[in-house]
């Protein structure tokens, strides 16, 4: 089982990818330990719709020059359906097993080392700089002050 999502050379979705491999082996580690996982399930939900928004506006600015754009948003939301499945079996009080964990974790290793390859590919012959932290993104959720508190 792969342990981490690969290092591709965009900063930010450097820095995503290990956000969602601690987020699902956090998940793997819980269900292991028999418990529910929703929260993180939910976590794991809240950065990888993050992350895939950061891809897609790049796939924006690329426009013409990454035509596999449709093909990988098509992606994003099968694997944010794969997410929202898992975790509406849990709000039905289901119960998961550590695999489904462990298959996330590779369907997302297998987007990341194929798709995202490929975007940031496109992204490196354009010559657009990189952002150093995403709009609404998994970079600013620890600065951000949090009301009331």
């Amino acid at each position: 089982m792969r342990r981490h999502l690969p290092r591709l050379g965009h900063p930010l979705f450097d820095r995503q990818h290990a956000r969602l491999a601690d987020d699902t082996r956090a998940l793997i580690a819980a269900l292991r330990r028999g418990a529910a996982g929703r929260c993180l399930l939910s976590r794991l939900i809240r950065d990888s719709r993050r992350h895939f928004a950061s891809e897609e506006r790049l796939m924006r600015q690329l426009a013409e020059r990454y035509p596999e754009a449709e093909g990988h948003r098509a992606l994003h939301r099968g694997l944010l359906e794969d997410m929202l499945r898992l975790r509406a079996t849990l709000a039905g009080g289901g119960c998961l097993h550590h695999r489904h964990g462990q298959l996330l974790l590779e369907a997302l290793a297998h987007h990341a080392d194929a798709a995202d390859r490929n975007l940031v590919a496109a992204w490196r012959r354009t010559q657009l700089p990189a952002p150093r932290r995403a709009t609404h993104g998994l970079a600013e959720r620890h600065r951000r002050p949090r009301p009331g508190l």
